[in-house]
């Protein structure tokens, strides 16, 4: 006897295609610019140096207590491998010079701050989503802005 094989709407389809480059995918695009941006075996150096802004960060519940035990881990070297999309974009808004925004850029912006607005904004989009659809015009607009 055959197995049916349930298909998704396609407006299901379209919005699990998004999440999944959101959640599978962008961190590692992130995770390049970061590592470029800092060095991964100084993490501990350039987090001790920036401790006073860091702890700002965290009294301003910006930085949670979880994402604080990343950045100064208990006998250990921090690892940015360790690191969630959205802690590794707090990281580089506020310990580099890269402009990124909570709302989309100009189409015309290729940026780095550019490129990682665009995930940040569609990421917490698609987090935030309460109907998990996605037309597909919205899909191809979508996937083409995060894949600037």
């Amino acid at each position: 006897m055959a197995s049916v094989v349930p298909v998704l709407p396609r407006d299901e389809s379209n919005f699990l295609r998004v999440a999944n480059l959101l959640i599978r995918l962008s961190p590692k695009a992130v995770r390049t610019l970061f590592d470029r941006e800092f060095n991964p075996c100084g993490l501990k150096s350039v987090f001790s140096i920036n401790w006073t802004k860091l702890d700002k960060l965290k009294k301003k519940h910006v930085i949670t207590q979880t994402q604080w035990s990343l950045l100064f881990p208990a006998g250990s070297d921090p690892k940015s491998n360790d690191f969630d999309l959205t802690l590794m974009i707090c990281l580089l808004r506020n310990l580099r010079k890269i402009t990124i925004k909570d709302q989309l850029p100009q189409p015309s912006d290729f940026s780095e701050g550019a490129a990682v607005s665009r995930i940040k904004f569609y990421r917490n989009k698609i987090a935030h989503s309460d109907c998990g659809m996605m037309s597909e015009v919205e899909f191809g607009t979508t996937f083409q802005e995060v894949s600037k």
